[in-house]
């Protein structure tokens, strides 16, 4: 991939896989610090590196080392520093494939993830939503307010999250919806 322009090398960061981005800038998802010092054009802030911050903040075309604020650097290269020595890869795969529901990962988490086995997007109200779980037993709730609260509690995020599932709530005067997507 050849990035030309900066609104293309943006576009082309949100588009990637959030494990790969991270992989890309040097760091392991499963090692990265609670904090880190985030970049864009003429602005740094040390700040946290959650699901949601670097969501956040990855959206808004911030980035975790300032060598990538440079459009170019975007492309098929990938560099490493380990220990004392530097690795550069041309070009470089990455396979990554979400972990499977385990008896850990709470059951709303699990059957949302099940919902979204067979698709990439859906989009409607928690009513809709609770009619399309059905009766799933503990640990749903029932009624479509808790449902709605329960899915944005930080344990359900990130399980969904582990899987390449967001989760967002909208409100308008008319509506209340929740959207679930793929990244």
């Amino acid at each position: 991939m050849t990035i030309t322009n900066p609104a293309q090398a943006i576009h082309s960061k949100k588009g990637m896989p959030r494990d790969v981005w991270i992989f890309m800038q040097g760091y392991h998802s499963s090692s990265l610090p609670p904090r880190v010092t985030w970049y864009a054009p003429g602005r740094e802030f040390t700040g946290r590196t959650d699901n949601y911050t670097l969501g956040l903040y990855r959206g808004k075309g911030y980035v975790l080392d300032k060598r990538f604020l440079d459009p170019t650097i975007w492309d098929s290269r990938v560099n490493h520093v380990h220990g004392a020595s530097s690795t550069t890869t041309k070009p470089c795969s990455i396979v990554i494939k979400p972990p499977q529901p385990s008896r850990e990962t709470p059951r709303l988490a699990r059957v949302l993830i099940g919902v979204m086995d067979d698709r990439d997007y859906w989009e409607g109200t928690a009513s809709e939503l609770l009619s399309l779980i059905g009766e799933s037993g503990h640990g749903i709730p029932r009624l479509h307010n808790r449902l709605s609260a329960e899915l944005m509690q930080s344990y359900i995020t990130d399980a969904l999250d582990a899987h390449g599932i967001t989760v967002q709530r909208e409100r308008t005067s008319e509506r209340r919806t929740l959207r679930l997507s793929r990244v």
